[in-house]
């Protein structure tokens, strides 16, 4: 019980800095804005047929080629100075102990990656205002987005048909944001790793790699490399399909967890090995 409540301060201390942060404030506005303006084409669409539109955009959204890619690189620029070391931060670590501090920290890592999906979802509805209909189906207008050349018309981002073909809105919303809270919640501990290990920023430069990854694998190789990025793993458009090389959905939920939970072992390991974090190293970072 003792621990528990270590880790609850550690977890607690870093959601309130997090969020109270007006890097966090201008991030969100960022995306909240590059949102409105991908979704601006949609709206004139909405506009000139006289039709609402379901909440159910998020999905088809995350299984573009550009769109995710500012979302994560938005995330990453939040959690680029992990593992976070500020004001009373040391004297934080050194009453709840090394253990409890990773442990802490990674579950932050999972409730901030939680929250930053959950945030970009609802992006995804506010801006629609009235034009928003709730429903059990794909509704009206992403059906005649995905199924005909109407998205061309009003120079709309390519709707992909996979997704509306093989998923009921409901699943394919929920399991979304599921799958890009665990990819996230990965990206943000392989940052907060090796920038504890390395003591520079090169968690920073291998995660975006492996942002832009999938876009690479896209224009250049081959699709079953697929199952080999992490951000791959997060579309329902890579993980459904008849392919040998596509994986699935319990393979991606595997890999992304196993992933994350690998960093915070290893981290682990290596702090028994090291004195601890000292105000020079906070400086650096």
């Amino acid at each position: 019980m003792k621990n528990i409540r270590k880790i609850y301060a550690v977890w607690k201390f870093q959601m309130i800095s997090k969020i109270i942060n007006i890097k966090t404030l201008i991030i969100f506005l960022i995306m909240f804005l590059y949102i409105r303006a991908y979704e601006e084409p949609i709206m004139d669409f909405l506009k000139a047929v006289g039709i609402g539109i379901e909440p159910y955009l998020y999905p088809i959204l995350m299984n573009d080629i550009v769109f995710p890619i500012i979302i994560l690189l938005g995330y990453l620029i939040l959690v680029c100075d992990a593992p976070f070391i500020g004001n009373g931060y040391l004297f934080l670590v050194a009453r709840c102990g090394k253990k409890s501090r990773i442990i802490g920290e990674s579950l932050f890592m999972l409730s901030y990656s939680a929250l930053y999906t959950l945030s970009m979802y609802v992006f995804t509805i506010i801006n629609f205002g009235t034009k928003i209909e709730f429903g059990t189906s794909w509704g009206k207008a992403i059906l005649t987005l995905t199924r005909t050349d109407a998205a061309q018309q009003f120079g709309i981002h390519d709707f992909n048909q996979t997704v509306v073909e093989n998923y009921m809105p409901i699943e394919a919303t929920a399991k979304t944001i599921f799958l890009c809270t665990l990819l996230l919640w990965f990206i943000g501990m392989l940052v907060f790793a090796l920038n504890y290990l390395l003591k520079n920023q090169v968690g920073v430069l291998l995660a975006a790699m492996i942002i832009f990854g999938d876009l690479a694998i896209y224009n250049f190789f081959s699709d079953s490399l697929y199952r080999f990025s992490p951000v791959s793993l997060m579309k329902l458009s890579v993980i459904t399909g008849v392919n040998q090389w596509n994986p699935t959905f319990l393979y991606a939920t595997s890999v992304l967890i196993g992933g994350s939970l690998i960093l915070m072992a290893i981290v682990m390991v290596s702090a028994k090995f090291t004195k601890g974090i000292s105000i020079d190293n906070r400086r650096q970072r």
